[in-house]
Parts: C-alpha cells; sequence; structure tokens
C-alpha cells in the first residue's frame, strides 16, 4: 500500500533470504500470499523484501489479411520509486517467528 492507505493493485512481492526466494502475486485489493515452488508461506527467518514484477507489454500489429506488420514494446509504468526494485535497496525486512502478516507500505516514483 501507498502511504494514504491506497493499495498497489498489481505486481508481486519477493522475500529473500540466503536460503530460499519466495514471490506472491499482489491482488487488485493490495493482498499477496507467498510461495515458493510447493512451498506455501515462508520459514522462521529474516527476509529482505522487494516489489516488482512490473513488465513491458509486447504489442503486435497485423494487416488486414494477417500478416504481421511489426511489434512494438510498451514499457511498463512502474508504480513504485526505484528503490523498492530491489531487497538491497528497499529497507523492507521480514522477521518470520511464526504464522506472520507483513504489510507494506511503498512510495509512489519521484
Amino acid at each position: 500500500m501507498f502511504p494514504d492507505g491506497t493499495p498497489l493493485d498489481h505486481g508481486e512481492v519477493i522475500f529473500e533470504s540466503s536460503v530460499l526466494i519466495a514471490r506472491g502475486a499482489i491482488q487488485r485489493d493490495g493482498t499477496y500470499r507467498v510461495q515458493s515452488g510447493e512451498l506455501k508461506g515462508l520459514p522462521v527467518g529474516t527476509y529482505n523484501v522487494s516489489v516488482g514484477g512490473f513488465q513491458d507489454t509486447v504489442v503486435e500489429s497485423f494487416a488486414p489479411d494477417g500478416s504481421p506488420t511489426g511489434v512494438r514494446i510498451i514499457p511498463a509504468v512502474i508504480p513504485v520509486a526505484k528503490k523498492f526494485l530491489s531487497g538491497g535497496t528497499s529497507d523492507l525486512v521480514c522477521e518470520v517467528k511464526g504464522r506472520t502478516t507483513f504489510d507494506i507500505t511503498v512510495e509512489p516514483p519521484k
């Protein structure tokens, strides 16, 4: 979510430790659930947290006869400040001691 309480409604949250990376898709209401492979949730430990998953859109164009006329890439609009794209720069750390809910507040780009 943003500081004003507005939810971040797309992207993904990434939790990284020295032995595990877990990801969770951000839902339209701002919630997420992480997993790594078949492991749902996170084991006990400390994780650096980042927000990402903002992908460029590839658009193909076609002539009336169906033949391709070109490809255009629309760069992703990244709704968060760049520091949140990496666990090393986000300053977001989560310590999991059991069942944990971690609310993430991000800043918009400047």
